[in-house]
């Protein structure tokens, strides 16, 4: 199971390296928010490092499943290692979706 681990911290790892990519090729104005329609009714500086909030909550996230997996692992819970991998994948799962809506969001702000 460590290298469910090891999968977790690169995807976070990408996650950094990704939003570095986006901020070194993004415009000098991009779109900071959206309406429910889908429009831009809010631009900003690049400099304002809105995007760096996707890795980081992502990070987060995970790494708090990443905690509780690493004590479902160590205290047994439940069934002892199906605890554990649930937590994995949990975290594996969260990680990626914020990497998906994070990377929406950048592909979007490079095309504005």
């Amino acid at each position: 199971m460590k290298y469910l681990y090891r999968l977790a911290v690169v995807l976070i790892g990408l996650g950094f390296v990704g939003t570095i990519v986006f901020l070194v090729l993004a415009p000098e104005i991009i779109p900071a928010h959206y309406n429910s329609a889908g429009e831009v009714d809010r631009t900003g500086s690049k400099y304002k490092y809105e995007y760096v909030l996707f890795p980081f909550i992502s990070a987060g996230m995970g790494g708090v499943f990443l905690l509780l997996a690493k004590q479902a692992g160590i205290k047994k819970w439940g069934n002892g290692t199906w605890s554990e991998k649930i937590f994995l994948f949990t975290a594996i799962g969260e990680i990626l979706l914020f990497h998906r809506i994070g990377g929406a969001a950048m592909w979007t702000a490079l095309h504005y």
